[in-house]
């Protein structure tokens, strides 16, 4: 029979040192790993502008549509001559269904006016956001198409 000169006492320190180290080891190779981690997949934000989108350019006066880079309007229509094709995006009320609505934008490409359907054009945002409302019920609109991404240079 072997006798063990470690006490109780000293088996539960010894045990306590053991699963600190264990301890520290993890929590400095779960930091090292976070960091590096981090660095790896560092998000680099892209801008893109209102000119990167393809939307149908609509006539107001004759209805003539044709497919360009979003941007300030108004273009001369090819269809009656008249500067009255706008930036046009389908948005649809729940009750109502889907409406156009041209755009108007300033020169940054922010939106500055709206006009849904046939109303009067109106400032693009208002105190709860957008100011795009369905012209029956009041009720506010979402998109229901998304602007394509125009094709990327090569």
């Amino acid at each position: 029979m072997s006798i063990s000169s470690e006490t109780p006492a000293t088996s539960s320190s010894r045990s306590m040192k053991i699963v600190a180290v264990v301890v520290l080891v993890l929590l400095v190779g779960s930091l090292g790993y976070q960091w590096w981690s981090a660095r790896q997949s560092a998000v680099v934000p892209t801008a893109r502008t209102t000119r990167d989108f393809v939307v149908d350019w609509r006539c107001l006066s004759c209805r003539h549509v044709i497919q360009d880079l979003a941007g300030p309007g108004p273009k001369k229509c090819p269809g009656c001559g008249k500067d009255e094709m706008y930036a046009s995006l389908r948005w649809g009320c729940p009750a109502h269904g889907v409406q156009q609505v041209a755009f108007q934008y300033d020169e940054e490409g922010q939106p500055t006016q709206v006009k849904v359907g046939e109303a009067n054009w109106v400032p693009a945002y208002g105190e709860q956001g957008w100011n795009i409302r369905c012209p029956n019920c009041g009720a506010a609109m979402n998109p229901a198409e998304i602007p394509r991404p125009a094709a990327s240079p090569r």
